[in-house]
């Protein structure tokens, strides 16, 4: 037997075995992705009403960029939390942490 053909029966009996995990580890990957997709989207569609607000009472384009930029700061920092906390953790136990001389 070749080594793909190895491979390959592992493979299938992975499947057979473990199926059930491997379909849920699938979905628990691709939700966390499109959750994330749908925030981001719902950020840029906020920012832009708002934009749009502010220019449709009067504003300049500074003062609606700003706004706009106002609204996805705090709609990141409401939605995405834990990736933010995470990373932060991660960021504080891997650093390489500085000597005294």
């Amino acid at each position: 037997m070749s080594k793909s053909m190895i491979w390959i029966l592992v493979a299938i009996a992975a499947i057979v075995f473990f199926g059930p995990e491997l379909m849920s580890a699938v979905g628990w990957i691709l939700g966390g992705i499109i959750s994330i997709g749908v925030t981001g989207i719902v950020m840029v569609v906020v920012a832009a009403a708002i934009f749009f607000g502010v220019m449709a009472i009067g504003g300049s384009v500074v003062l609606g960029i700003a706004a706009a930029f106002i609204a996805v700061l705090l709609a990141a920092l409401s939605s995405l939390w834990p990736i933010l906390l995470i990373a932060g953790l991660l960021y504080l136990f891997f650093r390489k942490s500085p000597r005294s001389v």
